[in-house]
């Protein structure tokens, strides 16, 4: 067989191929690769049976800087629980955290973090008997070290 191939070469045509694929959502240096975190989903709760997830829209902020987090909350059937209480905990200063969640089964707040730079700030979201935290990196005012 003139044309008979070994499995070597197949893997190794094999990954060529495949590389691109592998590399595609993998972002380049002109776009906004902002750290973003998800925790969760974590359930049932005691005793309304309840799942949720802890968002947070940063999860590296400028010591006196905000970080926005969002919880999500479902029942056992998967839909969205409305008028669930949760609390929002970390050092600093909350805004717009109304404590329950909407007809969407979702909460939203915005930490001002206090944490000193090169420190991690915790925040945790409870709903009924459980929580969730994410930690936050704390960089000095002005960003990251020049390189």
């Amino acid at each position: 067989m003139a044309y008979a191939m070994d499995w070597k070469k197949i893997l190794i045509i094999s990954a060529l191929l495949l590389a691109p694929l592998a590399l595609m959502n993998c972002g380049s240096a002109g776009e906004n690769n902002s750290a973003s975190s998800r925790v969760g989903p974590k359930g049932p709760t005691d005793p309304s049976k309840l799942y949720f997830d802890l968002t947070a829209e940063s999860i590296v902020v400028q010591s006196g800087g905000t970080a926005a987090f969002t919880v999500r909350v479902r029942d056992s059937l998967g839909n969205v629980a409305g008028g669930v209480s949760v609390l929002f905990s970390g050092a600093g200063t909350w805004t717009g955290n109304p404590g329950t969640t909407n007809l969407n089964g979702v909460v939203s707040g915005t930490l001002a973090i206090t944490g000193g730079a090169g420190t991690l700030a915790y925040v945790t979201a409870t709903v009924e008997d459980m929580s969730l935290t994410i930690p936050v990196q704390v960089l000095p005012t002005g960003g990251p070290p020049a390189k």
